[in-house]
């Protein structure tokens, strides 16, 4: 099968020196699911920007302009930073573990977006961009600045290189924390101890708001394997089949709620969808599994918002 093939390849890149820039790479050159476009720019950023936007819009303690924002997973552009600029925030600090943002990655999504505001595009699907904003976007975009951290600041953006949950911002200091496809890759502990610096850094009834995607990833890359194919495997053989470089950690809704709540945060939003009937109903779950509710396993994305409690 297609999916086997992929897990033992990035397993077997993962070992090599600089196994990340190799993997991206091949997502580009290769499967070319990184590569941008002016459509996919506007569609994602329209998609995960206009969302954690409304949960701040509903929820957020104070106005996007008053308040700093935290993004952990910067991934290879930092396009929802630069959304979030755009939609008028006081400063962004995005982080990552690994360095994967470059200049000429983030200059390219730059004109992307340009691209896309030249057609309406951008101001038929993110309404909420600024004009202010979306001009200052356009000059740096002209004559961008050769150094990333320069050109990110020219947007209020603070690119951070290391472990978020040891961020270093001063308490009290964030009122709005977002992800995208991130929690589903980071084991139990380091959601719990990303959530509590999130807590700690948090001004008084600060929010959170995160995507969760729950799917079985390889079935993004093989149609032949259904959402729930992780399901099948025991943590034991998983173990062997999970990605070194884009793990799986196959938690499910109640373990995100349950962590949310347990790091001193209230839910207030969920928005969570099932996968296709057919492939759920051809996966027998391992037993591990089974102290679930079914309602529970068949869910594969989850929008959350939840408010910082005392």
């Amino acid at each position: 099968m297609r999916w086997l093939a992929k897990a033992a390849l990035q397993n077997t890149i993962s070992v090599l020196p600089g196994g990340v820039e190799v993997n991206g790479l091949l997502q580009r050159y290769g499967t070319r699911s990184v590569v941008m476009t002016p459509q996919r720019v506007v569609r994602k950023l329209a998609r995960v920007g206009g969302r954690h936007l409304d949960h701040q819009r509903r929820f957020g303690p104070r106005p996007l302009t008053e308040t700093e924002v935290v993004e952990i997973g910067t991934g290879f552009a930092p396009l929802l930073p630069v959304g979030l600029y755009l939609a008028g925030a006081k400063a962004v600090h995005t982080f990552d573990i690994v360095r994967l943002a470059s200049t000429a990655r983030t200059c390219d999504m730059l004109e992307q977006l340009v691209a896309t505001a030249d057609s309406g595009g951008l101001e038929r699907e993110c309404p909420w961009v600024l004009p202010d904003r979306l001009d200052h976007v356009r000059a740096i975009a002209a004559d961008p600045p050769l150094e990333l951290d320069r050109l990110l600041a020219e947007m209020r953006i603070s690119y951070h290189v290391g472990d978020a949950s040891r961020s270093g911002l001063p308490d009290g200091s964030a009122g709005l924390f977002v992800t995208n496809n991130v929690f589903e890759h980071i084991p139990a502990e380091g959601i719990r101890a990303l959530l509590r610096e999130a807590h700690r850094t948090g001004t008084p009834q600060a929010l959170i708001s995160h995507h969760i995607d729950l799917r079985d990833h390889y079935a993004k890359f093989d149609r032949k394997v259904g959402v729930y194919n992780s399901l099948r495997f025991s943590s034991r053989r998983w173990r062997y089949l999970n990605s070194r470089l884009e793990p799986q950690n196959r938690l499910r809704r109640p373990d995100f709620l349950r962590l949310v709540d347990e790091c001193g945060f209230d839910l207030v939003a969920e928005d969570s969808h099932n996968g296709n009937d057919a492939h759920f109903a051809a996966v027998r779950p391992a037993p591990e599994f089974g102290r679930y509710d079914e309602a529970d396993l068949r869910i594969v994305d989850m929008w959350i918002a939840a408010r910082r409690r005392g």
